[in-house]
């Protein structure tokens, strides 16, 4: 019964205590590396959308400028000033009278 209220780790050999230890820390080890591998990715992925966003932002912005430059949309209708010669803005066209 005195197996039973003793440390785990006092049970064991130094050889065993020194290798589960070296396991642990290879196993530290990896897991930062992953974790570092990722947070790199993370980063990695966020400036690629950055820069896809700036692209998409750019191209709209060309966009917008070719369309002012055209003109684009409809033309605008032209008010005439000069009525022609012949006619009158109030008289319907009748032909003139010979005499």
């Amino acid at each position: 019964m005195e197996l039973a209220n003793k440390d785990p780790l006092e049970l064991k050999s130094e050889e065993e205590l020194a290798r589960d230890l070296a396991r642990l820390s290879l196993i530290r080890k990896e897991r930062e590396e992953a974790a570092r591998k990722r947070e790199e990715e993370k980063k990695a992925k966020e400036a690629a959308h950055a820069a896809a966003q700036a692209r998409a932002q750019e191209r709209l912005a060309a966009l917008q400028q070719k369309g002012k430059k055209k003109g684009g949309g409809k033309p605008k209708a032209t008010a005439h000033t000069n009525p022609p010669a012949n006619s009158s803005s109030n008289s319907p066209c009748v032909p003139a009278a010979e005499s």
